[in-house]
């Protein structure tokens, strides 16, 4: 269950901060899109008579959940520790974080999240990041041990899912539209300003229908959003998605991927 944090009352959030600052290496400013490099350095004018009566806050939020998602907790915390050392009092910043990471079996620091904005982590698709941290983890485990024969049957599992994902959303694509026009409809893009989908209410739909069948979407999944919307701009109706996600994810197996247990995608 999620639970609310303030990150101020966590000692072990300052480590991050503490630890970049000495090698020189955080980052000193949160910029906005619109700033650049010289105008998020440049000294911010003083304030006025009015303007130190306004109290300030600040709220962050990582909203997903599981060691995979490492990154994202320790992004909130690192900008946590940079509104703090920008002068905004404590009891203003408000964070909303899972409680899975710090003392996750997973992480090696057991009790400290870390967020080094130079470090040599790499670079992985958001869509990658299971499966990367399910490799880096069989990887360091004991050969031969029970452990890492269920890591390996994890990664197996995760990688046939995605497979079944791909496959279950072209086939449903070529029963509603056509196994000609299919795959092309699922994929075209919109015109220029033009929304994603017109009706939210309908993609919403058509995902907790898919998946009420064929499971999860998962992270990786969400790379076929344009293609629910797709079947909402087209006019793909709610009882013509279930009669073909039925009849494509009918025999699947879906326990694991149940959003019954995972939570639905949208």
């Amino acid at each position: 269950m999620a639970r609310w944090w303030v990150c101020g009352l966590l000692s072990l959030l300052a480590v991050a901060a503490a630890a970049a600052a000495a090698e020189g290496n955080a980052e000193p400013l949160i910029r906005l899109p619109t700033q650049n490099e010289h105008d998020a350095t440049a000294p911010a004018p003083a304030p006025s008579a009015e303007e130190e009566e306004v109290t300030r806050w600040a709220v962050l939020v990582a909203g997903s959940s599981g060691y995979e998602n490492y990154r994202h907790q320790a992004d909130v915390c690192h900008a946590y520790q940079i509104l703090k050392r920008g002068g905004l009092k404590e009891e203003n910043i408000v964070v909303f974080m899972y409680d899975d990471i710090a003392k996750n079996p997973a992480n090696p620091r057991h009790g400290v999240i870390i967020n080094h904005p130079k470090g040599k982590d790499g670079v992985i698709n958001q869509r990658d990041a299971d499966i990367f941290f399910m490799w880096k983890r069989y990887e360091q485990l004991n050969a031969g041990s029970e452990e890492k024969l269920r890591a390996l049957k994890e990664i197996k599992e995760t990688v046939a899912h995605r497979k079944h994902l791909d496959t279950s959303v072209d086939f449903i694509g070529k029963l509603v539209f056509g196994f000609e026009k299919g795959p092309s409809m699922l994929r075209a893009p919109r015109s220029s300003g033009q929304p994603l989908v017109d009706d939210w209410d309908c993609l919403k739909r058509m995902v907790r229908v898919f998946e009420s069948h064929c499971g999860s979407l998962t992270q990786y999944g969400m790379k076929h959003t344009r293609a629910f919307a797709n079947m909402c701009n087209n006019g793909v109706s709610d009882t013509e998605m279930k009669e073909a996600s039925a009849g494509v994810c009918g025999g699947y197996n879906s326990a694991r991927w149940s959003p019954l247990v995972l939570g639905y995608s949208a």
